[in-house]
């Protein structure tokens, strides 16, 4: 009950003409999936990873045992001892997880996508859509920057891949676009490796770091408190294009939204829901 409070007043804090920033309402989102999971930060990704791949036995309890030893992430599990795991937890909740483990840390697929299709399909970029979702790692800036070009008010610039520089007026934003080749959420040490690389900026545009597959709760963390950077999922991002490109919104409010610093909030986009507009558009 006290989770479903905190989601709610989060939604509220999302709707943008409360002008609450986003930082605070992603700390709200936080907290509320703490207190409905009923464990820290430090274990929400394993223990719902764990649910999604079914690793029978395996609850809150087994996820708080691994976090008193600091085994939460693939890597540690992975380097723990097999006796000292099944000590910890169990063997055969030991077994389990170690046999679920590739599954446990890959990013589910977004709900949005097959709408996202159905939409890029009226719009005429559906083949464009399809590369982003099998682009490789190199592949995907180009991609993800081919898309920004369907939107003819802003001007893209690729900087040097993976770097996008978009810019309405006298207004810029960097883009960081990030795929990862195992299909993992990216995670604390990855994401701070890329905010420590010269991505050769002159002024203090925000930076936006775009990743296909998402971020890990470490690292949402990490770019929450990062002040002038915002962590934006792949399926965000064309959930905002599309509005654009099927004209809910305006150039003006998308580039708002991509510009605010913190963990990108699908709420926040302005305009109607891409499921509902791809009931509605005419094919172009």
């Amino acid at each position: 009950e006290v989770s479903w409070v905190l989601h709610g007043f989060q939604a509220i804090c999302s709707v943008p003409s409360l002008e609450c920033p986003q930082r605070i309402s992603n700390q709200i989102a936080s907290l509320a999936k703490q207190v409905r999971w009923g464990v820290p930060l430090a274990a929400l990704d394993l223990l719902q990873g764990a649910r999604r791949a079914k690793v029978l036995g395996f609850g809150r309890q087994s996820a708080m045992a691994l976090v008193r030893h600091g085994a939460t992430g693939r890597d540690a599990i992975r380097a723990a001892a097999p006796g000292r795991l099944a000590k910890w937890i169990g063997s055969t909740r030991a077994e389990a997880l170690l046999a679920a483990l590739s599954q446990i840390f890959r990013a589910p697929s977004h709900p949005l996508e097959p709408t996202h299709r159905k939409l890029g399909r009226k719009l005429g970029i559906e083949d464009l859509l399809a590369r982003l979702a099998k682009a490789s790692s190199d592949d995907y800036p180009i991609a993800l920057a081919l898309l920004l070009e369907k939107e003819h008010e802003w001007i893209v610039t690729a900087t040097g891949a993976p770097w996008i520089l978009l810019c309405l007026g006298a207004r810029c934003v960097r883009i960081r676009a990030v795929a990862s080749p195992e299909g993992d959420a990216i995670g604390k040490e990855q994401l701070q490796a890329i905010l420590a690389q010269n991505h050769e900026a002159a002024d203090e545009s925000v930076v936006v770091v775009v990743a296909r597959t998402g971020f890990d709760s470490a690292a949402k963390a990490v770019g929450q408190s990062q002040p002038g950077v915002a962590l934006m999922e792949h399926a965000a991002l064309v959930e905002a294009v599309l509005r654009r490109l099927a004209g809910a919104a305006s150039c003006d409010e998308v580039f708002d939204w991509l510009a605010e610093p913190g963990d990108s909030e699908l709420e926040r986009i302005p305009g109607e829901w891409s499921y509902a507009l791809a009931r509605t558009l005419e094919p172009a």
